[in-house]
Order: C-alpha cells, then sequence, then structure tokens
C-alpha cells in the first residue's frame, strides 16, 4: 500500500519491475547497464592482483545482476543473466568453493527456462556440462588461486543476518515505512548481502530465505510480477543450494503459497498528512489495493465525524454489493437512511417487517422514515399512536438496521 500522493510512481515502478535496483539505475537502459558490467570484467581479468579478492568478482557480479533486473524480460536479460554465470564460473576456479559453481549453474539453467530460443541458450548447456564435469571442490585450484577474504575484520555472517533481520523488524513494526519501496529493498539487500558474504556459512540459508521472504511481503504490496519472480528465485535457491537445511522445507512450502496467491487484497488503516483535509472532522483513511488477474485497483477511503465518507479511485470497479458500517452508529440513526430507501427500491423492506414480526415482536405492523426529522417511527397494534424506534430498544434496533444492511447489499 503506497500514500496517495506516491500512487502514480509507485504504479509506475510496478510496471517497469525495479527489483532490488537501487535509485540511480532506473535512469539507464539494460542495454547500458550489461556494458557496464562488461567492462568490469574485463577490466577485473587485466588486473590479477584484484582477481585474489572475493569482493572484486562479486563487484563485477552485483553489476551483471543489474541487467536483468531492469529488465527480466527485456532482450539484454539473457546476456546478463550468462555473464552472471561466467563470473562465478571464473570465481570458482580460484575459491575452489562449491556454492560459486552452484551459482554459476543456476544462471545458467534459468536461461534455458526462460529464454529456450535465445542465441545464449546453447552456450548455457556446455557451461553446465562443463561445470557438471568437474569435482565438486577443485582443491588444487583453490590451493593455487585461492581468494582471499574481503577484509580480515570482514563481519561474520551470523551478526549481518541479524542487523538484516532488525532491518525487517523495524519496516514491519512502522505502517508508514512499509508504504515505500527503497525500505523493503534496504533490508533485502542486507539479507542478500549476509548470504554473498559467506555462501556457505550456516546462516547463508536463512539470509536467502529471509531476502525472498521480503520480496513476497513487497509484492503483497506493489503487485510487480518482477517482486514475485525474485521471491520464487530466492525461495529456489535455498532449495537447491541447502538441501540439508531447516530452511528448504520452508522454501518449497513458501513457494507452493505464491502459486496459490493468485488473487490479493491488501487493506491499511492510516492518518494522511494532507493540508487539504478538515482534520478537525478527519478520523481516518483506509488504502484499499487489489488484485484479481490482471485487474488491479486501488482506492482511498476518508472517514469523517458527522459527515459521508469520501472515495478516491482512479476507476471504479464492482464486483458486488457491499456496505461498510459502525457500531457506534446506533446513536446516528440518520445514517440508516439510504439503506432504508434502497430497501424500499428492492422491495425488500416488506420482507423485513415480516421477519420482524414473526421473530420478534408480533404486533408490530410497520417501520416508517419520516424525513422530516430522519427518525423511524414504528406502528404497532399494541399502541394507539407511533412509537419511535428507539423506544423499543437497543436490541430491535439493531436487528431492523441488520436487515437494512442485507437489504442493501443483496448477492453481495
Amino acid at each position: 500500500m503506497l500514500k496517495r500522493t506516491n500512487l502514480i510512481v509507485a504504479t509506475v515502478l510496478a510496471l517497469i519491475g525495479t527489483g532490488c535496483i537501487p535509485g540511480s539505475v532506473l535512469a539507464e537502459s539494460a542495454e547500458e547497464l550489461y556494458f557496464q558490467a562488461e567492462a568490469c570484467s574485463r577490466k577485473l581479468n587485466d588486473d590479477k592482483k584484484k582477481q585474489q579478492y572475493r569482493t572484486s568478482w562479486l563487484v563485477c557480479i552485483k553489476q551483471s545482476q543489474n541487467v536483468y533486473r531492469q529488465e527480466p524480460q527485456g532482450p539484454w536479460a539473457a546476456a546478463g543473466l550468462y555473464m552472471t554465470g561466467s563470473l562465478y564460473r571464473q570465481l570458482y576456479r580460484r575459491s575452489g568453493n562449491p556454492d560459486d559453481n552452484r551459482e554459476a549453474v543456476d544462471h545458467f539453467e534459468r536461461i534455458l527456462k526462460r529464454f529456450p530460443k535465445s542465441g545464449y541458450s546453447d552456450r548455457a548447456r556446455r557451461a553446465i556440462r562443463t561445470a557438471s564435469k568437474e569435482p565438486a571442490a577443485n582443491k588444487t585450484a583453490a590451493k593455487r588461486n585461492k581468494a582471499k577474504p574481503a577484509a580480515k575484520n570482514s563481519v561474520p555472517v551470523s551478526d549481518q543476518y541479524h542487523r538484516a533481520e532488525a532491518c525487517y523488524r523495524k519496516v514491519l513494526n512502522n505502517p508508514k515505512q512499509q508504504k515505500y519501496r527503497d525500505r523493503w529493498l534496504r533490508c533485502i539487500k542486507k539479507f542478500e548481502a549476509a548470504h554473498k558474504t559467506n555462501p556457505s556459512d550456516p546462516w547463508a540459508s536463512a539470509s536467502m530465505y529471509m531476502a525472498g521472504f521480503m520480496y513476497f511481503e513487497l509484492y503483497k504490496r506493489s503487485y510487480s510480477q518482477t517482486d514475485r519472480q525474485h521471491a520464487v528465485e530466492h525461495f529456489a535457491r535455498v532449495v537447491r543450494q541447502y538441501p540439508k537445511s531447516a530452511y528448504r522445507a520452508k522454501s518449497q512450502r513458501a513457494i507452493k503459497a505464491i502459486e496459490r496467491d493468485d488473487d490479493l487484497l491488501a487493506i491499511l488503516q492510516d492518518t494522511e498528512e494532507n493540508s487539504g483535509i478538515d482534520k478537525t472532522r478527519y478520523l481516518g483513511s483506509v488504502e484499499i489495493s487489489s488484485r484479481y488477474g490482471e485487474i488491479k485497483q486501488e482506492s482511498v477511503t476518508r472517514l469523517y465525524k458527522g459527515r459521508e465518507r469520501e472515495n478516491l479511485a482512479g476507476t471504479i470497479k464492482l464486483l458486488c454489493p457491499s456496505v461498510f458500517s459502525s457500531p457506534f452508529f446506533l446513536n446516528e440513526p440518520h445514517r440508516y437512511t439510504h439503506f432504508y430507501h434502497k430497501s424500499v427500491q428492492s422491495k425488500a423492506l416488506p420482507k423485513i417487517i415480516n421477519f420482524i414480526r414473526e421473530e420478534v415482536v408480533p404486533s408490530l405492523t410497520d417501520i416508517r422514515l419520516v424525513d422530516e426529522w430522519q427518525r423511524f417511527l414504528v406502528s404497532d397494534n399494541t399502541f394507539d399512536y407511533t412509537l419511535d424506534l428507539s423506544k423499543y430498544g437497543e436490541g430491535l434496533q439493531r436487528i431492523f438496521f441488520i436487515t437494512l444492511y442485507f437489504a442493501s447489499a443483496q448477492n453481495g
């Protein structure tokens, strides 16, 4: 859910599929990002000293990943995936870390799955065959070209995980922060960074799982298919790379949940910071965002004391009749006049009167709205004159008003 003032911006971001790309990347095309990543790779291959450091490879890998994330279905997506896989393969030859080899194979397999007709598909198949023939851990290469750690005082993966989790908790406990995409991506990057520090660390699988979990939570608010896709990818990597981890089963369940969750509804209650709102009567706002198939809808309903609510929406799509009410409206019967008129128009009022007569007050013959006072008067055979509905007590009032609701939202 997003603030009203940011709805248009958020929609644009969702349509172009920003994924976890920094804001500075948005101005660049996938083609430009590809050539930047290629330049990084070329520069690294020419510098043997930098090749000794794992962080040097991860910098170029991140740049190549941004190519795919910028346009997951674009013409440069397959090229970006192939470059990422190739860089992981080169890193594996120096580190001997089987996780690097698995990352490479994972990116090559994505090409075959998502871009089978691409010119990179044959190259990806050959790369997978080559990777599968090599031993799980190339100890000779590891000793000869051991990749040095990023720094002697690098932060342990467990500490990075807990910092990322604290970031997530901060967003989770603050509804206002949940409206901003960058707050989610900031925490996601922390989990991804923890995983990349050492994919073999016991906390690595947890970090990858949480990154996927946060992408799915973000998807529930953005409805961006890119966010949904990133969530599935992270969970799938946990399943493939960590078969003995407790997070493998959790990731499998998460993937099934995502596949089942085709239709989403998100509701958020908040107070808008809008100077144009009459704050003396303003109670709050209810922001609703929904998706059914390809149909998306966002709206804001502002609630006021003593006046009708205000509905704001780009378009109106009626799925079914509905009624919103509060138990506190009992002291404000004028709110039910609209429902009364609808029950008369639909010819449901006689059914309501018959129901009350048969089940509650046998002597009751009619309940009428007196427009002059906007109150309900009851005709009862027990009395020689009409009585105000409030004289019958709260029970009958609530029964009558609830039946008006049902009459106003038939088949809803």
